[in-house]
């Protein structure tokens, strides 16, 4: 089903913003994400949900969840967002995942760098490696929220502790097996005074100490994505999957800006 014509029926329009998001820019060795729109060759801009009443509202670049009460009887009618799943639910009103929205105006089927840009913040090549690193030492996903952010991840999960080890700075990482027979590895981390934050990562294996850090290497590039960059050294430039060893190495050297001459 199509989300824009759905909109449209419904008398609403997606209209693209001159809020810019994120593009691509390709350089000599590969595309990378960039976040000044004009060295972009393709780009992503905010889209707009206009009701044509003067009311247009944002639509976020994530996996929110939008409910569209326009021209049902709960227009203009206060409900909460629990109240909303369940209209939607019951098909008296239309939900959908901003994500898949964006995926459709963007056209993402046939752009994977534009997805890869939108969905990960960095190209599709890098992401390809990575989902291969994933798959190697068997981590599914993983998820780090703050306890603050009031979102589920941020809760601690209570299972049965198997093993504990020192990885992350100032946290200790325990795992054990769910009862789905998954394996979680969970690290809580204070973020502020009275905050904290929880990483769980789960796997189909019990994991080992070297696959933990590993794991612990793609979030951090996953935060901090270094693809191309000028070596210090001899002034060569290279792209990050270009460098020897694993992704352990290739990262340290990257955030180095060292190629290893």
């Amino acid at each position: 089903m199509s989300i824009i014509r759905e909109l449209e029926n419904r008398g609403i329009n997606v209209v693209k913003s001159e809020n810019f998001y994120k593009g691509i820019h390709k350089t000599e060795k590969g595309v990378v994400v960039s976040f000044d729109k004009h060295e972009c060759e393709e780009s992503i801009y905010f889209l707009n949900l206009d009701n044509h009443t003067g009311k247009v509202m944002c639509c976020p670049c994530g996996d929110d969840i939008v409910y569209v009460t326009h021209g049902t009887e709960y227009q203009d009618k206060k409900i909460t967002r629990k109240e909303a799943k369940i209209l939607a639910s019951e098909g008296k009103i239309f939900s959908f995942s901003c994500s898949e929205l964006y995926a459709e105006y963007y056209d993402f089927d046939k752009h994977k760098e534009l997805e890869s840009c939108f969905k990960h913040g960095y190209s599709d090549k890098s992401r390809r490696y990575i989902k291969g690193v994933m798959r190697n030492i068997g981590l599914l996903s993983y998820t780090d929220a703050t306890n603050g952010s009031m979102k589920e991840e941020g809760n601690p999960t209570n299972f049965d502790t198997d093993c504990k080890y020192d990885i992350y700075i100032n946290a200790e990482t325990t795992v054990g097996q769910l009862e789905d027979d998954r394996w979680i590895a969970q690290t809580c981390y204070m973020v502020d005074i009275d905050d904290f934050a929880v990483i769980k990562m789960y796997f189909n294996h019990k994991p080992s100490k070297v696959e933990l850090i590993t794991a612990f290497t793609i979030r951090s590039f996953e935060m901090k994505p270094i693809e191309v960059f000028t070596c210090w050294e001899c002034g060569r430039t290279v792209h990050w999957l270009e460098l020897h060893g694993d992704i352990n190495q290739k990262y340290e050297m990257a955030k180095e800006r060292y190629c290893g001459c």
